[in-house]
């Protein structure tokens, strides 16, 4: 299934990634049968930021019930790779929790221009998905 984000929920989470370099940023997307109804920033407390994220515990409770008073669902987990490619990391794999959840990464392979990659995580194994980009109108 693919994952459906408006173009203002799309460009929230790649303006997220480019304001937060050096650092990863982190945040997960709420909504139903795929489609995004919100995007929520968390902050990422890892102790090495630069290569890793970790969602502030207390940001991501109140996130999950904000998603759930909506009538949703976490839908979506996205982070940043600063300094790399939009795929996902050994890491990010191992350390991937929601199976259903679409994987969102923004990457900066090739310095300051984002790249956007969404990705099934599931059983050690990435798989690609397709995101789509509509207007909210549709949604």
């Amino acid at each position: 299934m693919p994952l459906i984000l408006t173009p203002a929920q799309f460009e929230a989470i790649v303006y997220h990634a480019v304001r937060g370099r050096p650092n990863e940023v982190c945040g997960v997307i709420g909504g139903w049968e795929g489609i995004a109804h919100s995007v929520i920033p968390i902050a990422n407390v890892a102790a090495t930021p630069r290569t890793r994220y970790q969602f502030d515990p207390a940001q991501f409770v109140t996130a999950y019930h904000q998603i759930e008073r909506a009538g949703g669902e976490v839908i979506g987990i996205y982070h940043s790779h600063p300094a790399g490619a939009p795929i996902p990391s050994v890491t990010d794999i191992a350390e991937a929790t929601w199976p259903d959840a679409a994987y969102v990464i923004v990457g900066f392979p090739a310095g300051d221009q984002p790249q956007v990659t969404a990705w099934q995580l599931r059983g050690g194994k990435a798989e690609s998905i397709q995101f789509v980009i509509v207007p909210e109108s549709s949604v």
